[in-house]
Order: structure tokens, then sequence, then C-alpha cells
């Protein structure tokens, strides 16, 4: 799976087992995700911007909005009690323009959305993090997959077109 996930120059990739953050929902499966250089740069773009996939074990609804937030609230409250952040929280502020859409061959939903949470960075200032989510189920692997892309609300209009770039360049195809 991790060759699906070319380098990128400027970015940090990683492969993260994901079965400890997730077992609380009975759930288990991988994370492949990377981020700028300078993520944790306050006043760069790059600033608290994510991008990956969840690859999670099994089936799920993929037009269940709350799939989508459920992992990803898990997997951000997780990373905020690693770097420090005392009693993390997440939470999703919307989700709007859900569509149905083919994906690398894969019937697909889109949808965009933000969460509240804190940021990475001491202090560990409030942050709107808005973005993506790109879910579909991969029969032949029996996998769900949880595509994520996001960047402060403030700078996403500068980050999207990489972003889509990103996720356009993994190499990811049915069977």
């Amino acid at each position: 799976m991790t060759r699906a996930f070319p380098e990128r120059s400027g970015w940090e990739k990683f492969h993260s087992k994901m079965d400890l953050v997730w077992i609380w929902m009975g759930e288990k499966g991988i994370n492949n995700y990377c981020y700028p250089e300078t993520r944790f740069e306050r006043d760069d773009p790059g600033y608290q911007v994510w991008v990956g996939l969840y690859w999670v074990q099994g089936w799920h609804d993929v037009k269940d909005v709350s799939l989508d937030s459920v992992f990803a609230i898990w997997d951000q409250n997780f990373w905020n009690g690693v770097h420090d952040v005392k009693n993390p929280y997440t939470y999703v502020i919307d989700v709007h323009n859900i569509t149905e859409i083919n994906f690398k061959g894969y019937r697909a939903y889109l949808m965009y959305g933000g969460m509240i949470t804190p940021s990475d960075v001491e202090p560990h200032e409030e942050v709107w993090l808005e973005g993506f989510f790109i879910t579909f189920y991969d029969e032949k692997a029996d996998r769900t997959a949880i595509i994520y892309a996001c960047a402060t609300k403030e700078n996403l209009p500068g980050m999207i077109g990489e972003l889509w770039e990103i996720v356009n360049s993994w190499k990811l195809s049915p069977g």
C-alpha cells in the first residue's frame, strides 16, 4: 500500500498502524499520510496541513458523514495528546456539498467540511481546519478508504490545489 503514495519534495510521508488509536471504536486499519515540512511553523501556509488515507478493515457505509468524523476525531485527539495538548478535543463544525463521484474507478463520496481543535504547536491555540474527505469501499481488499485533506480555514485557499494534486497522484484503483 505504501508504494501507492509517491514521494513529494517538501513533504514528510508516514505509514502508521491505527489499531491502538481506534481500539475504542472496535476498528483496525492503517493511515498513510503526509504533511509539509513547514506544518509546525505558525506563519507558513503549510501550518496544520494534513493529507492522508485511512484504510479501515471491512465494509462501512461510505455515504455516512459520521464515518469520516469519528475516525478523524479519534486520530486528531490522539495526535494532540501525543503533542502535549491537555484535554484534547475535536468537533465537527460543518459538512457540506456531499456528492457522489467516480474516484479512480471507485464509486465514492466527496464532502467538504471543517473541525475545531487545538493546534499541536504551543501554546495550542484553537484552530479551524477546513478541507475535504473522499470515502469509498474496495471490495477486493475488503477495506473502507477515508481520504482526508485539510488546512487552517485561512490557509485552505492557498493550499487546496496542492492537496488535490497530492490526492490525485496516488496510485489507487479497484482490483
